[in-house]
């Protein structure tokens, strides 16, 4: 017997078609906001069960997502403020084994 449906309304299926087409249901597209030309993943979450996951973004999207620093540093500065944690820390200079 097939189980249809699960706690909270989180369950959906579909049929696979030849050639291993399936059509996502339409309240799972719209909760993941899937478009046409979205990407998904399927990821293993164990024996016989994967879970669907929205690959909507690339890291070319994050562009602008930060502001940029009031008072950047150099990479100067940011080496040396990093060997000085590392010297309080007592764990003798980067890079050293």
């Amino acid at each position: 017997m097939m189980q249809k449906s699960r706690i909270g309304g989180c369950m959906a299926s579909t049929t696979v078609l030849e050639g291993g087409r399936v059509t996502i249901p339409l309240s799972v597209r719209q909760s993941l906001g899937l478009g046409p030309g979205d990407r998904v993943m399927f990821v293993r979450v164990g024996s016989g069960c994967y879970e669907l996951l929205a690959v909507t973004n690339s890291v070319t999207d994050l562009k602008g997502l930060l502001r940029k620093p009031p008072n950047p540093v150099t990479l100067a500065e940011m080496d040396a403020a990093v060997f000085s944690q590392v010297g309080l820390l007592g764990l003798g200079s980067p890079g050293s084994e």
